[in-house]
């Protein structure tokens, strides 16, 4: 791997970590131990790691991100893939898509390959940026506080719970959190515990998220099991 991308994939996470600390408390709140958990866009491995999994395979599409995650931590498997163009015959209880969803060029054949991976009980965990923070974090990349990417689709909610519902997904869970995304002493507390999660002020949290099941029909659960024997 080369150095330099390996420490600079690193230093933005720590130059942030207060955020992505936050992401990891929310996906623990909903996702139990000793699961099988797909992460979509696992980037190194932190929040698939921080969920005990008891099979984690993150799909990733920077090799180097893929490589230093996959030394960090051996016993998760991680892959060099697309969504668009992933498959496979596991089944998972848990798939994760933390801040992935905007970056997905072809959003429905994304969503309709992970249809493929549920059962009933499976859940679909998604983070995605609240579009009213555009210009604030155009300006944070701007500045340096924040990595470069590349341009996203800015989504609304309402965007992403049709999307979900045209590929057989449903709405089971949403809320916004995160107000203030920097850890400064006191303030940060202030904002995101006591202002986030007023009514008025918590539409302008950072973060949001959706918790959707599959809709799955009984004959698309017998074909599952014929294929299956």
């Amino acid at each position: 791997m080369n150095a330099s991308s390996r420490n600079n994939l690193q230093k933005w996470r720590d130059l942030n970590i207060y955020y992505y600390r936050d992401i990891e408390r929310f996906y623990k709140t909903f996702i139990q131990k000793d699961t099988k958990i797909l992460e979509v866009g696992s980037n190194l491995g932190y929040l698939l790691n921080s969920l005990q999994p008891s099979y984690g395979l993150g799909i990733e599409q920077n090799p180097d991100a893929v490589e230093q995650a996959q030394i960090h931590f051996p016993k998760l498997d991680f892959i060099v893939s697309d969504v668009e163009s992933f498959c496979s015959s596991e089944i998972f209880d848990y798939i994760l898509l933390a801040n992935t969803i905007s970056y997905i060029t072809d959003i429905p054949q994304a969503l309709n390959n992970l249809y493929q991976l549920c059962q009933p009980s499976t859940r679909l965990i998604l983070t995605f940026h609240n579009p009213s923070w555009e210009i604030i974090l155009k300006l944070a990349s701007l500045i340096g506080q924040r990595m470069p990417l590349p341009q996203l689709n800015w989504l609304s909610y309402g965007d992403v719970e049709n999307l979900l519902y045209l590929c057989q997904f449903e709405v089971v869970y949403h809320s916004k959190r995160l107000l203030f995304p920097k850890q400064v002493p006191l303030l940060a507390w202030f904002f995101n515990h006591v202002l986030a999660p007023l009514p008025l002020l918590n539409q302008f949290c950072l973060n949001e998220y959706i918790i959707a099941r599959p809709i799955i029909h009984i004959s698309t659960i017998a074909m599952k099991v014929l294929l299956r024997t």
